[in-house]
């Protein structure tokens, strides 16, 4: 029987475009399970924080081994509502 495997849950303050999150976000256990989930990311810069909703969707899409959407939005096809917010191409 395996024991499910529980994700850390972690913060980045001072987030910049997101490479502390990157790092985490892909690290893997021995079990090849994602062990790092972020849960928020701080920053201030408005360009940094366009790259890390950017960076967190594309995540969510490849979770979902779905990348139409990221790939549409790419693509200009689409704009999507993110955390309140849309996924904007020019700021």
């Amino acid at each position: 029987c395996a024991l499910p495997i529980l994700q850390i849950p972690f913060v980045d303050i001072f987030a910049g475009p997101g490479g502390l999150n990157e790092g985490f976000s892909k690290f893997k256990n021995k079990q090849e399970q994602f062990a790092f989930n972020s849960v928020a990311a701080a920053e201030m810069d408005v360009h940094a924080v366009a790259t890390l909703r950017l960076r967190k969707f594309f995540r969510l899409c490849l979770s979902d081994s779905n990348l139409t959407s990221y790939r549409d939005y790419i693509l200009g096809r689409s704009v999507f509502a993110f955390f309140g917010k849309p996924l904007q191409h020019n700021l």
